[in-house]
């Protein structure tokens, strides 16, 4: 797997996660950044290190039951970076009150609502603007001001939408490897930055594979190595339905009247997570994107104690009605001889 590492977009990643130490930190992607970075404010995800060492670390300051996904964030250096924080789903809501509880800076807690609903819809709605709020009393600036008016938000969305459509057009030629990888570079870097990267050109997928969907807990970016076994063995991962994925740049933001509502409403209306309740808009989304991309096997894969997804798995086979393989993994799982037999066994049992 040390071929993963020399990957050029897996090295740019790595240099761009260490640059973005003092960006302020959304624990989140349903935490709208282009309104962080409306306020020229430099924005970078709350991502831990995908390692057994940061997972170990983690488990030293929390429980030892809280998913490793949140061990890893809370197993890196604290750069001291003020963070976003939210209640997505419980491991990170926990994780986000222990972090802002901890350290007296410029955070925030976004409150997301799990329910589908229009008050709950109002509810997002009010917590963007109160977070709207919170960024003007930090910066000392307003959206109603010269110095940053509300066109500046609507540039910021602009050019977000522009690099969400150029990853989902790159989506069908790059590796699994390669489109992660652009992923979490997009996570940490300014749009700027990240609309010239993506003008360079990038390698083609080659020899047709096994269509598969990736399922589960969000990946670091060390879970480029899974990623690549998942390859090795002979699967084309098509659709990619982690927060990491597919998920996280299959949307648009669509200004019109009020931005404020307009950017909470297409946060709030994006393609949802398991958390949500009742999840079928997650099931919905997933079937549609199974008949777009061919996909005929799932690959199911958790963190260890992310209980959202790791429950969800036997309702999900029975809706889904696909061949599907559960995975329950820490870091320490990633790559070991027991996962790649797993994922060769799986891969056998397949039509061919």
């Amino acid at each position: 797997m040390k071929e993963v590492f020399q990957n050029p977009i897996y090295i740019d990643v790595f240099e761009a996660r260490q640059n973005a130490e003092n960006a302020i930190k959304y624990a989140c992607s349903w935490v709208p950044r282009e309104l962080l970075e409306s306020f020229d404010l430099k924005t970078a995800r709350l991502m831990g290190c995908g390692t057994p060492s940061h997972e170990s670390a983690g488990e030293r300051k929390l429980s030892g039951e809280v998913c490793s996904f949140c061990k890893t964030i809370a197993g890196a250096p604290d750069s001291g970076a003020p963070v976003i924080g939210c209640t997505s789903c419980d491991q990170m809501r926990r994780l986000s009150e222990i972090i802002l509880s901890e350290r007296n800076d410029a955070g925030f807690m976004v409150n997301v609502p799990k329910t589908c609903t229009d008050n709950s819809k109002e509810l997002y709605r009010s917590e963007i603007n109160a977070l709207c709020s919170h960024l003007e009393s930090l910066t000392g600036k307003s959206l109603t001001d010269e110095s940053l008016n509300i066109g500046k938000l609507k540039s910021v969305c602009d050019k977000r939408n522009f690099i969400r459509s150029k990853l989902r057009l790159l989506r069908k030629s790059l590796s699994a490897v390669d489109f992660h990888c652009l992923v979490h570079l997009e996570s940490q870097t300014d749009p700027d930055f990240m609309i010239s990267y993506l003008e360079k050109p990038f390698k083609t997928k080659i020899s047709p594979k096994k269509k598969t969907m990736l399922a589960g807990s969000p990946l670091t970016l060390e879970d480029a190595a899974f990623l690549k076994l998942l390859e090795d063995s002979g699967f084309d991962i098509v659709f990619n339905a982690t927060c990491t994925g597919d998920r996280s740049i299959d949307f648009d933001v669509l200004i019109k009247d009020d931005p404020i509502t307009d950017l909470a409403d297409s946060y709030f209306n994006r393609p949802p997570c398991i958390w949500k309740r009742p999840n079928d808009s997650f099931y919905s989304y997933v079937s549609k994107k199974l008949g777009e991309t061919g996909a005929t096997s799932v690959i199911w894969r958790s963190v260890r104690y992310c209980d959202l997804w790791n429950i969800e798995a036997q309702r999900a086979k029975q809706i889904i009605n696909l061949p599907m393989l559960v995975l329950d993994m820490n870091y320490s799982d990633t790559c070991s001889p027991r996962t790649a037999t797993r994922v060769e066994a799986f891969r056998e049992s397949l039509p061919q």
